[in-house]
């Protein structure tokens, strides 16, 4: 890929956090980065928290965005495959379960072999001390589904 052209297409990211400050985080960190490499955006939010997203939306337009550079929506799963199905996406960048990843990356496929990013698990990391044995350590940890 030349360097003076990184423009790729339109991105689709899928977020599904639930807290308001961590979906602002990626919202910012992956929004931004495509952007400013010359591509259009669409973002699902979570279904969970749709919220953060939503309210970043209305600020589009005041922030000088043509329409349709940066388009943000929400909706369950069913949105989700949708949008991971479609045709017109050459990117698609998802964070969430393993299970849930591993669908979102076979639409991908099966539509037009997307690119794929995928951040699976990882919800509860820990540091462990070395005074701390790690029985102690691993029943410590919260677990999540």
């Amino acid at each position: 890929m030349n360097s003076s052209d990184s423009r790729t297409g339109t991105f689709r990211r899928l977020c599904r956090y639930r807290y308001m400050d961590a979906g602002i985080v990626y919202f910012a960190s992956y929004v931004g980065a495509a952007l400013a490499s010359g591509n259009t955006m669409v973002y699902k939010a979570s279904e969970r928290s749709p919220f953060d997203a939503l309210l970043i939306a209305d600020l589009i337009p005041k922030a000088g965005f043509p329409p349709g550079i940066l388009n943000i929506i929400s909706g369950d799963g069913e949105t989700g495959a949708v949008l991971a199905s479609h045709m017109q996406i050459r990117v698609l960048r998802f964070t969430g379960s393993a299970p849930v990843g591993k669908i979102v990356g076979e639409l991908a496929a099966k539509s037009n072999m997307k690119k794929n990013i995928l951040e699976l698990g990882g919800k509860a990391p820990g540091i462990c001390s070395r005074t701390v044995t790690w029985t102690t350590c691993y029943k410590s940890v919260p677990t999540s589904s």
